[in-house]
């Protein structure tokens, strides 16, 4: 599948993603979604261990 970036929705709207990514930005990881090629989206958090780094 294609790795997808959230669109900004107009406001008072929900930014459920964007609030995730912010989070985990914080921790040093990243947030993932993906398309599946038969439908669907897989919404992937990725955060590192205490003491551990992610490369990108």
């Amino acid at each position: 599948g294609s790795v997808r970036q959230p669109r900004v929705q107009e406001r008072g709207a929900r930014l459920g993603i964007i609030g995730m990514r912010e989070r985990l930005a914080l921790l040093g990881g990243r947030i993932e979604i993906v398309a599946g090629a038969s439908g669907g989206t897989c919404v992937r958090a990725v955060a590192p261990l205490q003491g551990e780094t992610i490369s990108a």
